[in-house]
């Protein structure tokens, strides 16, 4: 009986983008803009304590989507660090920017043009 080799490829984008992630999540930790990050939490507890009945009741001047993720922080925080945890949204929709990127110029022109 034969054994079978089984080929085991990572892509090459995976890589950039594994390589980017942990980047990113190295350099989370400096660079916040205080204010803006304290605010957030504040209203994330706020979301995740109370829900959204009486959230405009108080100062706020961001649209319904992005408090939806802000309720989820809420939710999770204490897991990792809140300086990176209000970062994570950010970063990963980086990421999904640059996957998109690389498969519509995949299409346009070829995977190594996507790369690039």
């Amino acid at each position: 009986m034969r054994k079978q080799r089984i080929n085991f490829r990572i892509s090459p984008i995976l890589i950039v983008l594994g390589l980017g992630l942990i980047v990113r999540i190295i350099l989370g930790f400096f660079g916040t803009l205080k204010l803006d990050q304290g605010t957030f939490i504040a209203w994330s507890a706020n979301l995740s304590e109370n829900g959204f009945k009486d959230f405009y009741q108080g100062w706020s001047d961001y649209l319904p989507g992005y408090l939806y993720v802000l309720w989820f922080l809420g939710k999770i925080r204490g897991i990792i660090p809140d300086v990176l945890l209000y970062k994570l949204p950010a970063i990963l929709a980086d990421l999904a920017t640059g996957f998109l990127i690389y498969k519509i110029v995949g299409k346009l022109k070829n995977s190594k043009w996507g790369l690039i």
